[in-house]
């Protein structure tokens, strides 16, 4: 499944939850295994801002629905019952890959969440 990004983000429905994911920048870790591989070019791309590392974090929640009752009630929220993130990845990889990336993660999360669930209620 084609996710669709926009500002780092997407968001859909599976199994009965809410996903979403994020790619978070990660200015302050350098990935000197990582860095010392790459070529020169790529070096000189990165140090002028044009890419970074970061993480597609994936977090599984239940949507509560809406409340009804005063002014503080009528909004809706998401309850988080899991997340799952891989780090190291490129801030400009394609929009596919992030989809891929979040979507596996977002079946591992899905198994910890549905224990969760069974876990609340039991």
């Amino acid at each position: 499944m084609e996710l669709k990004w926009e500002n780092d983000k997407t968001e859909w429905e599976q199994d009965g939850f809410v996903i979403l994911a994020e790619f978070v920048p990660d200015y302050g870790l350098l990935y000197s295994e990582i860095f010392n591989e790459l070529s020169p070019e790529r070096r000189t791309e990165y140090d002028n801002d044009e890419w970074h590392y970061g993480g597609i974090v994936v977090s599984v929640a239940k949507r509560l629905p809406n409340l009804k009752g005063d002014k503080w009630t009528k909004r809706r929220g998401d309850i988080v019952l899991a997340e799952e993130s891989l780090w190291g990845i490129e801030s400009d990889s394609s929009d596919e890959y992030f989809s891929l990336v979040a979507q596996e993660l977002a079946s591992e999360a899905i198994e910890e969440a549905q224990q969760t669930l069974k876990d609340l209620t039991a």
